[in-house]
């Protein structure tokens, strides 16, 4: 699974210090030369403290030394552009999409601001108005992997399989490595999707390999090994907070497989294991014996 999918109802689980300078001097003439505190201020160096906080997800961090600048550069263009990607990750769509639109024009940042448009409106489910900023993007820029990673998803949607897998090697080839990962968990979870299960495992067991501490691509993991018939190795290892989620998760691909008794035991092994009722698993073991034609 990733950010932008629809799951379907009946799985458990969710299968994206400051500086300042200033100076004043008296011309000989006695005329003033005073400079602005707009014009004193030094943005620079602040702007990359921001940015580098941004690009470690640092937010408030980030955001901090984007306020500062913004008080005394208030059209200044790239700490705009900066509090649009962090309206973008705290899921303020509107304020996002503003910011971003507001720089589509600038000559350095557009391809930014374009990528940033595309994104905020895939978030807000609406991939028909996220690929042509998408598309702007990477026709400026071909190293925007975000944008890239963004137009795979679109083309997604539209069972365009074979533009989604080019966008998304487009995107590992432009991705800084600890990106990386996270395409090869939609990658993986596109190959499930086209029913490649054995080229989806390798995908995500990459990305589990890179980054430890998501639970996305081994959720979508199991669900690849499940459709492969590998019950066991799709339940091993889960931990007991999770474990009835998972037996539901994987007993429901059994099923959506046909292979009914499989999916009978670990549906019952899902409400045995659960503190308290289970409805996903209740729901799916009725479903179960009704298409077997069993008195419930």
């Amino acid at each position: 699974m990733r950010n932008v999918m629809n799951p379907s109802k009946t799985l458990a689980v969710v299968v994206l210090a400051v500086t300042l300078g200033a100076c004043a001097s008296g011309a000989s003439d006695g005329s003033s030369a005073l400079t602005t505190e707009a014009t004193a201020f030094a943005a620079e160096p602040l702007l990359e403290r921001a940015d580098t906080a941004l690009d470690e997800g640092l937010m408030e961090v980030a955001m901090g030394h984007y306020q500062v600048v913004l008080r005394h550069q208030p059209d200044n263009a790239r700490a705009r552009l900066g509090m649009a990607e962090i309206n973008l990750a705290a899921g303020d769509l509107p304020a996002a999409r503003a910011g971003f639109d507001a720089q589509t024009t600038h000559p350095e940042l557009g391809p930014r601001a374009h990528q940033g448009m595309g994104l905020a409106y895939l978030k807000a489910g609406r991939p028909d108005k996220a690929r042509a900023p998408l598309e702007a993007a990477v026709l400026a820029d071909s190293f925007l992997w975000r944008a890239w990673n963004g137009l795979a998803t679109v083309h997604d949607r539209d069972e365009n399989w074979a533009e989604a897998h080019r966008c998304y090697e487009a995107a590992l080839a432009a991705a800084p490595p600890g990106a990386a990962g996270i395409i090869h968990n939609n990658l993986g979870f596109s190959l499930i999707l086209q029913g490649r299960h054995d080229e989806a495992t390798a995908h995500l067991m990459e990305a589990a390999r890179r980054d430890r501490t998501q639970t996305l691509p081994r959720t979508n993991l199991r669900l690849a090994l499940a459709w492969q018939g590998r019950y066991d190795e799709a339940v091993a290892g889960a931990r007991p907070a999770e474990r009835a989620t998972v037996l539901n998760n994987v007993g429901y691909v059994a099923l959506l497989r046909g292979d009914l008794d499989d999916a009978e035991a670990l549906l019952s092994r899902a409400i045995d294991g659960s503190a308290s009722h289970f409805d996903p698993a209740w729901h799916n073991l009725a479903h179960l014996k009704a298409v077997r034609g069993d008195k419930i």
